[in-house]
Formats: C-alpha cells, sequence, structure tokens
C-alpha cells in the first residue's frame, strides 16, 4: 500500500469492517461510483439516505407523506455554512446581505410593511438569498478556527459534495458525499450551534446517534464498497456556528461502522424492499432486531 493512501495514523489500526487486515485501503477518487450521465442526481430514481431514514422513522407515516422533510425556502444558518464551507465558489455570489429601505419618517430602515416587502421581493427575483451581516462574521471567525486547528488538513480535499450511485444488496442507492479524501476516506460536515464539547462533556457524540449519524456514513461506504469492494474510513468534521466556534474531528470506529453497516442490511433494506413490494405495511415492518 503506498503512502498517500494510506492513514499514518495508528489509531486507524483497528478500522476492519471487511475483516481485511492491516490499515485500510482508500479507494481512488476515479474508481468511485461518481455520477456523470446526463440525468441530474436529484431525478436519479434510487434511494438515498435521506429517504431511507425518513421511511424507517416511522413507515406508516412515509407511505402517506413520503416527502415530509422538505428543506424550507429563504435562510438558514446551517445551509449557509454547509455550503459556504464546501462550495464557497458556487454560493458566495448567491447569499448576500439585504438592506432594507430606510423609512424617511424614522430615518431607520424598515423591520416589516409594503416597502420592505416590495424591496425584499426585488432582492430574490434577482436570485439572491437574504444573511444577515452577522452570518458572514460567523462565517469568517469559522474559518480561523478552521484554519487553526487539525480540521483543515481533512477538508483540504478538490473532492466536494461527490455524488456517488450504485446498487446495494439489489437496492439501487445514491449519496452525496460531503469530502471525498484519498488519505482520509469519507468525511461528512455538521454544523451546530450548540457546544461539542463541555468540560469534558461530549455533547456531538450523542447528537451522533440520536440524528443517524454513524448509520449515514456507513450508508455512503455501501455505496463505495459495491462499486469498489473497500469500505474507506469515515470521519465527521463538527463545526459550532456560534460563539466560541469550537471544531472538532470525530473519526468513526470500523466497530461502529460494523454494527451500522450490519443494521442497514440486515434490517433497513429488508424492510425497504418489502414495503415496495406490499401495498399494506406488514408486522415484520414495525419489528425491531437486537
Amino acid at each position: 500500500m503506498t503512502e498517500e493512501n494510506s492513514l499514518p495514523d495508528s489509531g486507524w489500526a483497528e478500522w476492519n469492517p471487511s475483516n481485511l487486515p492491516g490499515l485500510p485501503t482508500i479507494p481512488k477518487y476515479e474508481t468511485l461510483p461518481v455520477w456523470r450521465e446526463s440525468v441530474l442526481y436529484q431525478d436519479i430514481p434510487a434511494l438515498s439516505w435521506s429517504r431511507l431514514r425518513r421511511f424507517v422513522l416511522n413507515p406508516s407515516y412515509y407511505r402517506r407523506n413520503p416527502e415530509w422533510k422538505i428543506e424550507s425556502s429563504g435562510f438558514e444558518a446551517g445551509n449557509f455554512f454547509h455550503r459556504m464551507i464546501l462550495e464557497r465558489e458556487k454560493w458566495e455570489k448567491v447569499y448576500a446581505t439585504f438592506e432594507a429601505p430606510v423609512n424617511p419618517k424614522t430615518e431607520k430602515p424598515y423591520k416589516s410593511g409594503a416597502a420592505y416587502d416590495k424591496a425584499l421581493e426585488e432582492f430574490e427575483s434577482q436570485g439572491f438569498i437574504g444573511v444577515p451581516q452577522e452570518a458572514f462574521d460567523a462565517l469568517s471567525e469559522i474559518e480561523i478556527a478552521v484554519k487553526e486547528s487539525a480540521l483543515a488538513e481533512f477538508l483540504d480535499s478538490p473532492y466536494r459534495e461527490v455524488e456517488v450511485v450504485s446498487e446495494i444488496d439489489g437496492v439501487p442507492a445514491k449519496g452525496k458525499i460531503d469530502i471525498y479524501s484519498e488519505r482520509f476516506g469519507i468525511i461528512d460536515l455538521k454544523t451546530t450551534g450548540r457546544l461539542l464539547d463541555s468540560c469534558g462533556n461530549d455533547k456531538m457524540y450523542w447528537n451522533c446517534r440520536d440524528y443517524g449519524y454513524f448509520d449515514e456514513l456507513a450508508y455512503f461506504s455501501l455505496v463505495v464498497e459495491a462499486s469498489t469492494g473497500y469500505l474507506p474510513p469515515c470521519s465527521i468534521a463538527a463545526i459550532q456556528i456560534a460563539p466560541p466556534y469550537q471544531v472538532g474531528l470525530y473519526e468513526i470506529s470500523g466497530e461502529t461502522i460494523g454494527a451500522s453497516i450490519d443494521r442497514i442490511r440486515d434490517e433497513y433494506l429488508p424492510r425497504w424492499k418489502e414495503f415496495n413490494a406490499s401495498d399494506s405495511l406488514t408486522p415484520s415492518l414495525l419489528r425491531r432486531f437486537y
């Protein structure tokens, strides 16, 4: 194994979800099942992690409302920071500070009313998404925090928002990987307004469990493995988007990813197949396996 696709950190030696000896093999980018067809990624009729997660949370509700989790329009702090960190060139001309017109009577900007609404409508009609100046200030602080930490090394990859499409156990599957590194594998960027750590209390770990981040990374790794034969290591780059702007790197163990892979293959995907093969919800769709 060459140095450039090996992990120098001995802490990775236990990574072994495929029962392969030694350090993990990280597939080269050109071997990944990157989607390059003319059909837009969002229009590919394949299972995504967000869809699978919505389904397993409640198959009954999902049947009636398959698109219940839809990104709302307008400014959202999480989306802003995520996009500006990963795809600055694409989004820096879209996000802009909206300057409300000045009320001639008070000589202060309008906060609402017809004049405000008209100016905002014109602003948005030009394709802009309004962002408060405070968000740009916070972005500058985040960039300093990342630069001064080891996190910058993990984020330093040209392969961002990588759209991969393959087949997992007979199910067409797709995923969008935040960052793919030929040194470190799959890196998922998570932003949060909460502290990552408080006096040694690792708060981000519980977010990873509560929001299914481990399963999400396992899903991405399965899509990659279907094409390359290897499960790349997985990490979470966590960034707090409020003072004091903590940053953290969570290197997910092979044991944890392996458990999530088993859950996806033994429980989630079989239930998904059964769901799509039946017009009614069978008792097995509600079972949990431990």
